[in-house]
């Protein structure tokens, strides 16, 4: 199916469906259309599901360095144990 003929059909559907789901849709479009480059989701935060974007990414590395310089980190071995004694 071509670029025009999948418009065509998608303005179709769209003249059809209900108003829920086509505020849904809309804010859908709303937010690809809106979204930067420099947006790009590259991971998430394993803690909160939050994501991390390409233009976040170098001070959010940095910071996460600095923390290891300092000795702000947890060996493999203590992150087994903790997660053990849980079990």
């Amino acid at each position: 199916m071509s670029t025009t003929d999948m418009r065509k059909e998608s303005h179709q559907i769209l003249d059809r469906i209900d108003e829920r789901f086509l505020a849904a849709v809309h804010a859908l479009l709303q937010t690809y259309d809106q979204q930067d480059d420099s947006e790009e989701v590259i991971g998430y935060n394993v803690g909160t599901n939050e994501p991390l974007l390409a233009s976040e990414a170098d001070d959010v590395f940095e910071a996460i360095v600095e923390d290891v310089k300092k000795g702000n980190y947890m060996e493999v071995d203590d992150l087994i144990a903790q997660k053990s004694a849980r079990w």
